[in-house]
């Protein structure tokens, strides 16, 4: 290479670098306008007074969400608590608690979970050998990041939104070999135990019937090392947590949804479901812990949809899970069916997306003042769950995952 054409080289360098650095100035700017002069992040205000808090007045952060939760319920707002596992809870928000600014904290919030999302969704396409073409997956990246449950995330700031993004990052990670990786990942997922821990709890399980020890050694190297940092930072999370548990009662769950929108036999369906969803996902999972790396991503995608049904404290936001189940669901059919599969994505896509748009756009310009309705936290997923049915026979057979590999 002549020097000349070496100068031209860096010299394109320098200048992409220079274009990339405007247009992320430009969209953090635009991102910023919108936090500042648009009402929500109540999901993120909290943690995030509470770890500020504790940074910088010494106050316990449990001590200090109690009363800002008893105070929203003194001005009647229906923000749902949310208990944190401080560890984890420390590397979500303490880079954010810095910032003095809420707009700031969401503003970053908000950027770097889209960043998330898009890194999530390309090593998750790479890793499943993805066949539907660049047109299909920019729709389903489209898709993704203007779906009305990923919106609800944004403007409420959950740090849901993160779990999907983790959980895929385990699932990728997995399909690569790199076992340490899924560890770690699992464990950061545990920032939203409720929804996390049926995959989380599945994959670990998977990985010791597998011996797949690395799994573990990942996984409890960031658990350990981050309660760490916690018992040194504060003593006395484990029973801080524990009290905040007690006395912040769920106020939002499917569960309570149904509950209340048929007090008479809302809480025995509630029971009946909790042990019908149960039951399926045990099934599922005595039967993926012998299978192949492939089966355990299907088994994962359906315990992630269990968690949205299980959980005791799960909010509409985190509906965003679903894209997991949907996710492979349209992998498979994009692989076995080829362009009849392609026209299938295509439509469950555009149904999926206009149908939460339709119905629950109020959710999202006031998220606390509405109560959720049943079917906000029943509609969808009782939609997927034979969509993931379908798939299930090309998930769990290893003639069919060689056929679609070749």
């Amino acid at each position: 290479m002549s020097r000349r054409t070496a100068w031209a080289a860096w010299a394109r360098l320098l200048a992409l670098l220079v274009l990339g650095g405007a247009v992320g100035v430009a969209l953090f700017a635009a991102v910023l306008a919108w936090a500042q002069h648009t009402p929500g992040g109540e999901a993120l205000r909290y943690p995030w007074e509470a770890t500020r808090a504790f940074f910088f007045e010494g106050a316990n952060p449990y001590h200090r969400l109690a009363l800002l939760y008893r105070w929203a319920a003194l001005r009647g707002s229906r923000v749902a608590p949310d208990v944190y596992f401080f560890p984890v809870a420390l590397i979500f928000y303490g880079p954010l608690a810095l910032m003095g600014a809420f707009a700031w904290a969401r503003a970053m919030a908000a950027v770097g979970l889209v960043a998330g999302w898009v890194a999530a969704g390309l090593l998750g396409g790479q890793a499943l050998r993805w066949r539907g073409g660049r047109g299909l997956a920019a729709v389903l990246f489209f898709f993704a990041l203007t779906w009305f449950f990923a919106a609800l995330t944004l403007v409420t700031g959950d740090v849901v939104g993160w779990v999907w993004a983790l959980l895929v990052l385990a699932l990728a990670a997995l399909l690569r070999g790199r076992e340490t990786l899924v560890g770690a990942a699992l464990a950061l997922a545990l920032i939203r135990p409720e929804v996390a821990g049926l995959p989380v709890v599945f994959l670990l399980l998977w990985a010791l019937a597998h011996r797949r020890w690395r799994v573990w050694a990942g996984f409890w190297g960031v658990l350990l090392l981050s309660a760490a940092v916690a018992f040194w930072l504060l003593p006395s999370w484990p029973l801080d947590m524990l009290r905040l548990i007690l006395k912040a009662a769920p106020l939002v769950s499917p569960r309570l949804a149904l509950a209340q929108a048929m007090p008479g036999v809302g809480p025995r369906l509630g029971q009946l479901m909790v042990g019908l969803v149960a039951l399926n996902v045990l099934m599922e999972w005595w039967a993926a812990a012998s299978g192949s790396p492939r089966h355990a991503v299907w088994a994962t995608a359906l315990s992630a949809w269990g968690g949205v049904l299980l959980g005791t404290r799960v909010v509409p936001a985190a509906e965003v899970m679903l894209l997991l189940p949907l996710g492979v669901v349209w992998f498979h059919w994009a692989a076995r069916w080829r362009a009849y599969g392609r026209h299938a994505v295509l439509l469950t896509a555009a149904l999926f997306w206009a149908l939460p748009w339709f119905l629950w756009r109020d959710l999202l310009r006031s998220p606390v003042s509405h109560w959720p309705r049943w079917d906000v936290f029943f509609l969808l997923p009782l939609g997927i769950w034979p969509l993931l049915y379908a798939v299930r026979w090309w998930a769990t057979r290893p003639h069919a995952l060689l056929d679609e590999a070749s």
